[in-house]
């Protein structure tokens, strides 16, 4: 694994990564590595200590501190929630990519036109709110605005390219013939060496139709712990996605907390406020069953309060499942 040292012989830092303890650093080099464990997003103050230094200004903890994220013993991946409210330039990638390890890989979220069939009733939305999204699962539009420039500022093998589909995107009696052909058409217009995942957050499309046609068209099943939705262990299960050459797995909420609820209970995400071993254990259970190459798992803050803790108590938990 390709990685600066963790505190020294490395580039200048605007940021400094935090100290780590000899057992953390142990544990990222026994853990699979098939196995990317990362968090989604990484501008939170609550992590001083854990991931970072102290003495971090807001402004640099917004724009400079990727690259001692990436310094995280632990931390081979990213997602990057940012995409999804703007798509992000060529240069955006570039510079946000400055410092940061060769082999450091980004999850990418679609911006949010890709994915709603119409506009949100927000203010960022304004007087479109509520009218019908002419970009959503635009072939041109993902390709062209969102996956181009990940493309020219990342490279092909940086990144995997995430459409996150809310369950407000599926109605009812919604004919799923005519979404997987809008998915079969965007897959055909990027190029072939591009990975593309879907997340879908509605149970009426996670089965096995869908993941044969996940499956036969290459596209990445995304398995994801949100409020609403089948359990881990049944969408890999209903997906097949233990069969596939590669998983992203999100463990991004604790299904019995509201978004609200948990954001204003965890808060600044400095502990855990909520441990949940039992989904921690299905995830393992996922992603040691799995055939996969490469395996991605990010966890938010939001699943147990603190992600950066999460995720050393989920390698330990990995490393313990592998174990004779």
């Amino acid at each position: 694994m390709t990685q600066y040292d963790l505190f020294s012989k490395s580039p200048a830092l605007k940021v400094r990564p935090a100290r780590y303890d000899a057992s953390l650093i142990e544990l990222a080099r026994v853990v699979d590595k098939r196995i990317r464990l990362g968090t989604s997003s990484w501008t939170f103050s609550g992590w001083t200590g854990l991931v970072y230094a102290d003495g971090v200004s807001k402004v640099n903890l917004t724009k400079n501190s990727l690259p001692a994220y990436s310094r995280h013993p632990l931390f081979r991946s990213v997602g990057v929630d940012r995409s999804l409210y703007r798509p992000l330039s060529s240069e955006d990638w570039r510079r946000l990519d400055e410092g940061v390890p060769s082999d450091f890989l980004y999850i990418v979220k679609a911006h949010e036109y890709c994915v709603l069939p119409k506009y949100l009733a927000h203010p960022r939305f304004g007087a479109q709110g509520g009218e019908t999204n002419p970009y959503f699962l635009d072939a041109g539009y993902i390709r062209d605005v969102n996956v181009a420039p990940c493309v020219d500022g990342l490279g092909v093998e940086r990144f995997w390219f995430l459409l996150q589909f809310p369950a407000s995107a599926f109605s009812a009696g919604d004919d799923q013939r005519i979404f997987q052909s809008k998915l079969a058409t965007i897959k055909k217009a990027l190029p072939e060496e591009v990975t593309l995942v879907v997340e879908v957050r509605s149970n009426s499309l996670i089965n096995e139709n869908f993941g044969a046609f996940l499956r036969d068209y290459e596209i990445v099943p995304c398995i994801n712990v949100v409020p609403g939705i089948f359990s881990p262990v049944q969408i890999a299960e209903r997906l097949k996605a233990h069969s596939r050459k590669k998983v992203l797995v999100r463990w991004m909420q604790n299904p019995k907390w509201s978004y609200e609820e948990a954001r204003d209970a965890f808060s600044p995400f400095s502990e855990i406020r909520a441990a949940d071993p039992s989904m921690r254990q299905q995830i393992s259970k996922v992603v040691t069953a799995s055939v996969a190459s490469s395996i991605v798992c990010l966890v938010g803050n939001k699943a147990e309060g603190c992600s950066p803790k999460s995720i050393e108590m989920l390698a330990k938990e990995l490393y313990l499942s592998n174990c004779p």
